[in-house]
């Protein structure tokens, strides 16, 4: 009976994917809520800013989006687990630079011990303000200068593209957002990690971030955290859609 099962889901599989779409198991409610609002909103170009290992990538993948998939990230340790992991995905294209609201090249601030998730072009800092131990004080930061570029210049022609933009870049959030007003008119998804606390030196924050995205005509439609430090959650993911 199993196997059976087996070959009649792998040929429903086979049949929706011929449509674009498949059918998985979701992990987490914030995952479900996003396979749903990129399905109703019928997005057809996906970017990845702050793409690091390709963790938010497989995750859409995944979840059924067979689109295109546009992926940034500067970090050199990055960028070659990234390339590996979808060199033979046809709708994927690959940008090797930081997103910002300028062009030219910027310090990248990396940990030394670690690849996923924390490189930043905002300084880091030893405690958060709230006082949550970030680094060592024997830890040594690396420096590096990377390409920086607005994401407006980056994709200049996005053609009738319905866009769900995700942002994940250690407090640079609102030179992001600032560096790409065209591509906001288009957007009708934003996925965006935004901070409750300093951690990185003038990094951007969960207010402004959100009243940024609300002034752009944007609405609230999940929130969710997983890192939590006492007293504080430290961040949030969050989805925000046009209104």
């Amino acid at each position: 009976m199993r196997s059976l099962k087996t070959t009649v889901r792998g040929f429903n599989d086979r049949i929706l994917r011929k449509f674009g779409w498949c059918v998985v198991l979701e992990s987490s409610t914030f995952q479900m809520q996003r396979a749903q609002i990129m399905r109703e909103r019928n997005i057809t170009l996906a970017l990845d800013v702050g793409a690091n290992v390709g963790q938010w990538a497989t995750s859409v993948r995944r979840s059924g989006y067979v689109g295109k998939l546009v992926s940034f990230e500067p970090d050199p340790r990055a960028i070659k687990v990234l390339q590996a992991r979808f060199a033979s995905d046809p709708n994927w294209t690959f940008f090797e630079t930081a997103v910002g609201d300028e062009n030219g090249q910027k310090v990248l601030f990396q940990f030394p011990q670690m690849v996923e998730g924390m490189s930043s072009l905002k300084r880091p800092m030893d405690k958060t303000s709230l006082g949550q131990v970030i680094t060592e004080s024997s830890e040594q930061i690396l420096e590096s200068y990377v390409q920086i570029c607005r994401l407006d210049d980056l994709i200049p022609n996005l053609d009738n593209a319905v866009i769900h933009l995700k942002i994940d870049v250690q407090g640079f959030e609102l030179e992001v957002l600032r560096g790409c007003p065209k591509v906001l008119e288009q957007c009708s998804v934003v996925e965006i990690e935004m901070p409750f606390v300093t951690a990185y030196e003038s990094s951007s924050q969960f207010v402004e971030i959100s009243s940024f995205l609300l002034d752009s005509g944007f609405i609230a439609s999940s929130i969710q955290t997983e890192r939590w430090s006492y007293p504080s959650a430290l961040d949030c993911d969050a989805l925000f859609i046009k209104a």
